[in-house]
C-alpha cells in the first residue's frame, strides 16, 4: 500500500475559497459547509485516481514498464506524465486527467498480474531468502550482491521486493533497474538510474549525472540493479554511489558476475571488499516443490505419474548451468503446451522435450 502525503493546502486545510455560490456568499456556516463538502468531492476524487495510479508507479518502480510506454497509453508528453505520476493537476496542460486516468485504467484491465502481487509468483525457499536480503539491505543500507546460476528467481524476488516496497513521489523506497549491454560506460550506467528515478536530466556529464542522483536521493531509498553482469567498466559507479550517497544497494548478476568481481581478478577490488555477497549455486528440490505445487500439474495423472513428472522437473531444474533452473521447466511446459496442444504431461515427455531443447552442456 503506497502512503500518500497531503501536499495540497487546499485539501490540508479544508477550505476552498473560489467558486463559492452566490447565493450562500455572506453566510459563514453555509460557506463552511460548502467548502468541506467540496473537500471531501477533492479527497474521494483523489483516492479514486491513486487507486489507478498506485499499480502504475509500483510497476515502474519494479522496472516491469516503462514511462516511452505509458506515454503510448495516455498520449501525454514527458512533462504532462511525470505531473499525473506525481500527483499534480494537469488543468495548466488543458484539463486531461480524467481522460488520462481513464486510459490507464484501461490497459490496467488488460495488462499482466501486476509485480506486487505474490500470487503472481512461487513463493520459493529461494525467493523468500531473496526477500529477506533485500529487506535487510534495504533497512541497514547495505551494499549487497546476490550471485546465482539462471534461471532461480532473481529477478521475479527483486520484482516483487520493488513493486511492495515501491519509490514514489510521497515516500521513499525501492527502485529496480535493469541494465543491458548499452550500459557498459560509466556516464550510461548512471543516466539509467537517473531517469528510473525520475531525477532531472541535467548534462551528459559523469559528475553531473551523479549529482543529480543524489540530489534525487532521499533517506530510505534503495537501487535494485540487475543483470549487473553487463556492466563492464561500469561496475565502478556501484560502489561510488555507496560511499558518496550511503544509499542501500543490491546488485544482482550471474555467475558471469560472479566472475568479473569476486574471481581471481582484482579489477573491481574495492567493489568486491565492500560488498556482501550472497550466492545461490543452483535451484534446490526444495524450491522445485514450491513451483510445483504453485504451478500445479496435470489433472488425470495417478500417483506414479505424478511422482514421475515432479522427479522429471526436479531433474532438469536442479541441473546447473545456463539450461537448468526454474525457468527451464517453465520453459519446457509452455512448449509441450504450444506443440503438443491437448496432450497430457508426463515425466517422460517432460524429459523428452528437456533433451531436445534444454539440453545439458557438453
Amino acid at each position: 500500500m503506497i502512503e500518500h502525503k497531503n501536499d495540497d493546502p487546499q485539501v490540508g486545510n479544508m477550505f476552498f475559497t473560489e467558486n463559492i455560490p452566490e447565493e450562500i456568499k455572506g453566510n459563514r456556516n453555509a460557506v463552511l459547509d460548502w467548502q468541506e463538502q467540496e473537500s471531501q468531492r477533492y479527497q474521494a476524487r483523489i483516492a479514486a485516481q491513486n487507486a489507478i495510479l498506485d499499480p502504475i508507479r509500483a510497476r515502474l518502480a519494479a522496472g516491469t514498464v516503462t514511462t516511452a510506454r505509458l506515454q503510448i497509453v495516455t498520449g501525454l508528453d514527458t512533462h504532462q506524465l511525470k505531473d499525473l505520476l506525481e500527483g499534480r493537476p494537469l488543468s495548466t496542460w488543458g484539463n486531461v486527467d480524467d481522460e488520462s486516468i481513464a486510459a490507464l485504467a484501461d490497459w490496467l484491465k488488460e495488462a499482466d498480474r501486476p509485480p506486487e502481487d505474490d500470487a503472481a509468483y512461487a513463493v520459493t525457499p529461494t525467493f523468500q531468502s531473496l526477500q529477506n536480503l533485500l529487506a535487510t539491505a534495504h533497512q541497514d543500507r547495505l551494499l549487497l550482491a546476490i550471485t546465482g546460476t539462471w534461471g532461480i528467481g532473481k529477478t521475479q524476488a527483486a520484482q516483487y521486493y520493488a513493486a511492495s516496497h515501491p519509490r514514489t513521489h510521497t515516500r521513499p523506497g525501492a527502485v529496480r533497474i535493469q541494465f543491458d549491454s548499452t550500459d557498459c560506460k560509466p556516464v550510461a550506467a548512471l543516466e539509467k538510474i537517473r531517469d528510473a528515478m525520475g531525477a532531472n536530466p541535467g548534462s551528459h556529464r559523469r559528475g553531473n549525472v551523479m549529482n543529480a542522483i543524489g540530489a534525487a536521493l532521499r533517506p530510505g531509498d534503495f537501487l535494485i540493479l540487475e543483470e549487473c553482469q553487463r556492466l563492464g567498466e561500469a561496475l565502478d559507479v556501484i560502489c561510488s554511489l555507496h560511499d558518496d550517497f550511503g544509499v542501500g544497494i543490491a546488485m544482482i548478476g550471474n555467475p558471469d558476475l560472479s566472475a568479473a568481481v569476486f574471481g581471481k581478478k582484482t579489477t573491481f577490488g574495492a567493489l568486491a571488499s565492500r560488498a556482501c555477497r550472497f550466492d545461490f549455486p543452483a535451484t534446490t528440490p526444495e524450491d522445485v516443490e514450491a513451483w510445483l505445487a504453485w504451478h500445479g500439474l496435470p489433472e488425470g495423472l495417478n500417483g506414479t505419474q505424478r511422482n514421475n513428472l515432479a522427479k522429471a522437473v526436479t531433474a532438469q531444474a536442479i541441473r546447473p548451468g545456463r539450461n537448468g533452473g526454474l525457468r527451464a521447466a517453465a520453459d519446457i511446459m509452455r512448449i509441450a503446451q504450444s506443440l503438443f496442444p491437448g496432450q497430457t504431461m508426463t515425466g517422460e515427455l517432460f524429459t523428452t522435450l528437456a533433451s531436445q531443447f534444454k539440453p545439458s552442456a557438453q
